[in-house]
């Protein structure tokens, strides 16, 4: 009777081990699992931080080009982004003394003379012997494409217009030996260019950077001065003259976006 207790009691026994180990593989298994799932979780903000965000403050730029006293001009430009490959840039300002034209300039076939042949004998154009700069105006447009999707920092490629107006004063000749001294008399002189323009800007912080290339055509309208010897006698007046001409420009401008 008692062997029969005890294979009983071992049973038993046995039985209860059993179930605890079974008990405790199953906790193991759904900590296990947790631990998966945990795990998963974790990885995903990586992968929301590893995603390109767009900087904010790319919007609007304010710049100015500091080599442009070299050409007379003084402008401040502002960009405007109209979608992310795609901006307006327009410019105002002012116009003084055409350095750059004035050191490339030939007279391209202007022969001032009067209707005898006789050749003027005031300043010739560009001359600022008795010539005085003044101040003029500009303007300037520009619709950009960028060739990539970072809002205006980048390649890109664009057209452009622009229009600026030189203003002169020259003293006139008083005398036919082409002595001067006589009344002021007001010139002017107009620049229109059309083009396509190739460039690069960085955005950095709050500042901006561009380097840009021209390639168009620039078509000049003036007024000038002009005095003849008529046989002893002084005539004087104001001539008009054209010229359209290729050109080709390098310019940088700085600015503030926002």
């Amino acid at each position: 009777m008692r062997k029969e207790q005890t294979i009983k009691l071992g049973f038993i026994l046995v039985t209860v081990l059993a179930s605890i180990n079974l008990f405790a593989q199953k906790k193991k298994d759904y900590r296990d699992s947790t631990t998966v799932i945990v795990f998963s979780q974790s990885t995903k903000p990586s992968s929301v931080t590893g995603k390109k965000h767009k900087s904010s403050g790319e919007t609007n730029i304010i710049k100015i080009a500091p080599l442009g006293f070299i050409s007379g001009t003084f402008p401040v430009y502002y960009e405007r982004a109209i979608t992310d490959f795609f901006s307006v840039q327009g410019g105002l300002g002012l116009t003084s003394r055409n350095y750059y034209r004035q050191v490339g300039f030939t007279d391209n076939g202007y022969n001032f003379t009067d209707s005898s042949g006789n050749n003027d004998i005031a300043d010739a154009l560009y001359n600022f012997d008795h010539r005085t700069a003044k101040l003029g105006f500009m303007f300037a447009l520009q619709p950009r494409f960028y060739f990539d999707s970072d809002g205006m920092d980048g390649s890109f490629f664009g057209v452009g217009y622009s229009t600026r107006r030189y203003n002169f004063d020259e003293q006139g000749v008083k005398s036919v030996d082409g002595t001067f001294g006589g009344p002021v008399h007001s010139e002017h002189e107009n620049l229109s260019d059309l083009f396509a323009v190739f460039g690069y800007q960085v955005l950095h912080d709050r500042i901006s950077f561009e380097s840009t290339f021209e390639a168009g055509i620039t078509n000049v309208k003036g007024i000038k001065y002009t005095a003849y010897n008529e046989s002893g006698v002084l005539s004087d007046g104001f001539q008009s003259y054209t010229q359209s001409k290729f050109y080709i420009n390098w310019g940088i401008k700085v600015g503030y976006h926002f």
